[in-house]
């Protein structure tokens, strides 16, 4: 992304972070006003504001470019909330009127969302361990239990590496809070992988003073696309008309 690309997509965040609101504009059409009486909100990871900000992740850029002009187009209020992943997801899956951004589009949330709006160009999801680590058959020694991983509670993630063969009682499901929680569980060797996109990886460990070098990818879990998407149930009728409308249009 051309650096005044990024300068402008870190001005639109600052901006979004201090007034937490968008307004419609005046011109808007008739049938506009009823949706307007109730804000619409959007909650994304905390650790995609730390990457804006550190302009070293241009998926996490272009993605917030991407909602940022989506949200203009659909003329709703609306405001965006940064905050730990898990307690994200536990809100927009409770609270009226919210949607989840950059949520991975498994088989398994299939049928619980409303996949409001693809985010092109997501980053891979890659299994991560220690150089130390020297698997014959990594995927045969992983479904006999010799490893173990670690991932965020109610993430795909713990879903991913369940399928890529890691035993139940093999996979630390944590709440803790905070952006390098899994990449802690690995150096302090509580567990021996995680799962991570590349740009947050290097990024929490270089931020722990940490030598990123000494860990590497052992095999890529997943290269789905990340959506902008509302848990069935909780939008209003006429905004999520709305929403799948400036869909439609955009594709």
């Amino acid at each position: 992304m051309p650096r005044s690309s990024q300068i402008y997509v870190i001005a639109c965040l600052f901006i979004t972070i201090c007034t937490c609101e968008t307004t419609v504009r005046a011109s808007e059409p008739e049938g506009q006003e009823e949706i307007a009486k109730s804000a619409l909100t959007i909650y994304v990871s905390d650790i995609t504001k730390q990457l804006i900000f550190s302009e070293q992740d241009t998926f996490s850029l272009n993605a917030i470019e991407k909602l940022t002009v989506f949200l203009e187009k659909s003329g709703l209020p609306n405001q965006i909330i940064y905050l730990p992943w898990t307690r994200a997801i536990k809100l927009a899956q409770t609270e009226r009127n919210t949607l989840i951004f950059q949520l991975i589009r498994t088989t398994e949330r299939e049928g619980d969302y409303h996949w409001i709006y693809p985010i092109a160009d997501s980053e891979p999801l890659f299994l991560y361990g220690s150089r130390k680590l020297h698997p014959k058959n990594l995927r045969t020694e992983i479904r006999r239990g010799i490893y173990s991983a670690a991932c965020l509670s109610g993430s795909a993630q713990c879903d991913l590496l369940n399928e890529f063969g890691f035993p139940d009682e093999k996979i630390l499901q944590t709440s803790a809070i905070g952006s390098d929680v899994l990449e802690k569980l690995l150096v302090r060797g509580r567990i021996d992988f995680i799962a991570a996109f590349p740009s947050v990886f290097h990024q929490n460990l270089t931020a722990s003073g940490l030598d990123a070098g000494t860990y590497e990818s052992f095999s890529m879990l997943d290269n789905f696309t990340d959506y902008l998407a509302a848990r069935k149930g909780q939008l209003d009728d006429e905004i999520l008309k709305t929403l799948l409308s400036v869909t439609a249009k955009s594709d």
